[in-house]
């Protein structure tokens, strides 16, 4: 299970007080509201490599975030972040009820309700509507497009890596 989520990746210095421009992986920046602290990293999946740091202001600049460090005070110091990935703890993040992160839905397994098993959640396809569950290699075709529908997803266990959903016959879209 991943611990850490990256939620932007450093692009450039901004300034010369070592502040940094920050791309966030998401719209909605309020996310960056109430950090203190993150994790940087060298890479947005492999969690080998991450070190904690403090954070002294955040600003929002257009849809970019601008980002004081700790540690981090002049432009050559910021340029050594460059590329990195701005990463934050699992228990940092609240979740609303019925969301899930994207992470843990992949390689969950779906069944459907008659229990017959689909095959596994490779991807997450997020669209302007709703998620797009891709399961590859099913045990009816090749690959099956699951809408993340109330009316096709009976039941998401994270725990027992299960996807529980209404027999694919009975969809009406």
């Amino acid at each position: 299970m991943i611990k850490h989520f990256a939620i932007g990746k450093i692009s450039k210095p901004h300034g010369v007080r070592g502040e940094i421009n920050i791309i966030p992986f998401d719209e909605d920046l309020s996310i960056f509201n109430e950090l203190n602290k993150v994790f940087l990293s060298s890479s947005d999946t492999d969690e080998s490599d991450l070190k904690e740091i403090e954070i002294d202001s955040i600003k929002f600049k257009n849809k970019k975030v601008v980002v004081k460090l700790s540690g981090c005070d002049t432009c050559n110091d910021a340029e050594l972040l460059r590329n990195k990935f701005i990463r934050i703890a699992r228990e940092d993040i609240s979740l609303k009820d019925g969301d899930y992160f994207i992470a843990d839905i992949k390689e969950c397994n779906v069944y459907d309700d008659e229990g017959e098993f689909l095959g596994k959640i490779s991807e997450v396809i997020q669209t302007k509507n709703n998620d797009v569950y891709w399961i590859k290699k099913t045990s009816f075709n090749d690959e099956l497009l699951i809408p993340v529908l109330k009316s096709i997803i009976v039941d998401i266990n994270i725990e027992q890596k299960k996807v529980i959903i209404k027999p694919v016959k009975s969809w009406s879209l």
